[in-house]
């Protein structure tokens, strides 16, 4: 006696078979902002949506691909769609593809971007000058932190000095990731930690007892490494202010 497998097919377009529907697809109101995605095995302009299922693109509407920023947000302030892109089990679904809107709006928004395009070309350069200029206001300040941290005695001056610049431009280098760069830790302690690092990995033998790649230590030996660099530290810092 053979069983039949029943299988729950989901409505969900994260269901990884989604294929083609035998039902034909209809046309939802153009005023609702839905999301598209493009159905496994279908023709080309073959879409479904989580509220409709299959779906027609309405006629004078036209696609926008992903690109240009501007010319996107001002077809997007009206009627459009956006289509997301095809569906990836190990990461969902990747980044919005483009919209598809009426073809006026396309044009009208195109024809604009052209109209501002120098002007636009100027609120760049004046926004990238003022982030340059509030990037390095920060960086002074956080240099100057390191310093105040650092402490020396004023005979090792320029050694405190080349100390903080190198903690400075290694903690705040941009999408690090590294304590420079967050927002959660205020800025005496982010000096801290950015200058006891940067004194581990440059004067201390931290670099060879701990290799690149920590699977050729045991968690021991690791963890010994890191408290006997830490001690080193606070030797050198010791050593520095007191003379």
């Amino acid at each position: 006696m053979t069983h039949k497998s029943h299988k729950k097919q989901s409505g969900d377009p994260n269901h990884q078979n989604l294929l083609k529907p035998q039902t034909a697809p209809r046309l939802p109101p153009t005023e609702e902002v839905l999301v598209l995605r493009r159905l496994r095995g279908g023709e080309e302009g073959d879409f479904w949506t989580q509220d409709y299922g299959p779906v027609c693109i309405p006629e004078g509407w036209e696609f926008l691909p992903r690109g240009d920023a501007f010319v996107t947000r001002q077809v997007k302030e009206g009627l459009h769609w956006i289509l997301m892109g095809q569906y990836n089990s190990r990461g969902g679904y990747t980044r919005v593809k483009g919209v598809y809107a009426p073809k006026t709006s396309i044009e009208t928004a195109k024809q604009a971007a052209i109209a501002t395009e120098v002007k636009r070309e100027q609120q760049r350069q004046k926004s990238q000058l003022r982030r340059e200029k509030v990037e390095e206001d920060y960086q002074n300040r956080f240099e100057q932190a390191c310093l105040q941290f650092l402490h020396f005695n004023p005979t090792h001056a320029d050694l405190a000095k080349e100390i903080a610049a190198g903690a400075t431009a290694w903690a705040c280098e941009k999408h690090s990731g590294r304590v420079g760069r967050t927002s959660l830790v205020d800025l005496a302690d982010k000096a801290d930690l950015a200058v006891r690092a940067y004194l581990r990995h440059n004067y201390t033998d931290y670099e060879e007892n701990v290799p690149n790649y920590h699977g050729e230590l045991g968690v021991d030996e690791y963890l010994q490494a890191r408290a006997k660099a830490q001690l080193d530290v606070d030797r050198f810092l010791e050593k520095h202010r007191s003379g």
